[in-house]
């Protein structure tokens, strides 16, 4: 399907009036890191039933996509300076993402359990729970974790699908070798009874974006 044909296929004038891109219409799915896919076996005594291993989703709201960037550059040429594409994308801001804390805390617990695995709170190495990701059983060497073969282990893949009015798919975003940074804290006040929210901040090599149609 050609751009001219997208294009008139969502003329305005053809579109409902409830047909419009929502702020709120928004899904995260997080595909889990291959050292992270055991969560329910190595951290724990969570059944299975009860954490996801391989992927999780989410609501979200918040400037969840960046801006894409290809900068010009100059270059000057017989007393004046014009401007040329550098063909080139500088890296991606950090993307942060807000959600509401399920009723178990299994969404935040899952991204808690991220972060501890790039750093064990108390032993203060990469995956303390699961030496054999860490250690070269042949030499007896940790293995550097910021080799290209060793991202897998702690990267994934998070795809975020806009939705429409009535919850069907219009696209989707998806963020490679992702990897969490930070999650934010918990305000708790017993006087309120609003939800609890909450964020978290990943880092990512690339960005793709494709649009049913």
């Amino acid at each position: 399907m050609s751009y001219k044909d997208i294009t008139e296929k969502n003329n305005y004038l053809n579109q409902a009036v409830l047909n419009k891109a929502r702020v709120d219409k928004f899904l995260l799915i997080i595909t889990m890191p291959l050292a992270l896919r055991n969560i329910d076996v190595r951290y724990g005594n969570e059944t299975p039933s009860k954490i996801i291993s391989d992927k999780l989703q989410m609501s979200v709201w918040g400037n969840v996509v960046p801006s894409i960037i290809v900068p010009s550059v100059t270059v000057p040429f017989q007393g004046q300076v014009p401007k040329v594409t550098s063909f080139s994308r500088p890296a991606y801001e950090p993307v942060t993402v807000n959600f509401n804390i399920d009723s178990e805390f299994y969404n935040y617990y899952v991204i808690w359990k991220w972060l501890a695995l790039l750093n064990d709170p108390t032993n203060s190495v990469f995956d303390a729970n699961n030496s054999s990701n860490r250690v070269d059983a042949g030499t007896n060497t940790i293995i550097n974790p910021r080799k290209p073969n060793y991202i897998p282990q702690y990267s994934s893949q998070i795809s975020l699908q806009p939705l429409n009015e009535y919850n069907q798919v219009l696209g989707e975003f998806v963020f490679t070798q992702c990897f969490a940074t930070s999650l934010n804290g918990i305000n708790f006040n017993y006087q309120g009874s609003e939800e609890i929210t909450s964020s978290f901040t990943f880092d990512f090599s690339q960005l793709t974006f494709n649009v049913n149609t």
